[in-house]
């Protein structure tokens, strides 16, 4: 399995806002949205443990605030703005 992935962490609007946009418009297809405050970072695809504490701390206080969207198949998407 490659682990090419693309995770973005979007804030200031909501996790069912962004789906609604997503169910309606068809624009965000090939991204899986989550709230980010049910994200664990040492649990997600492609975590590895080198990265450092700083940065799962800066990661983890990062997702708390927002919606993750990510996608493991990036060569996939369509142009879109997030």
């Amino acid at each position: 399995m490659s682990e090419v992935f693309v995770r973005c962490y979007i804030g200031a609007i909501s996790l069912p806002i962004l789906k609604n946009v997503q169910r309606e418009s068809g624009k965000f297809d090939e991204w899986e949205l989550m709230q980010g405050s049910e994200f664990k970072l040492k649990e997600s695809y492609g975590y590895r443990e080198e990265i450092g504490k700083q940065y799962e701390l800066l990661l983890d206080a990062l997702a708390k605030r927002s919606v993750i969207a990510e996608t493991r198949q990036p060569e996939s998407v369509k142009t879109s703005l997030i």
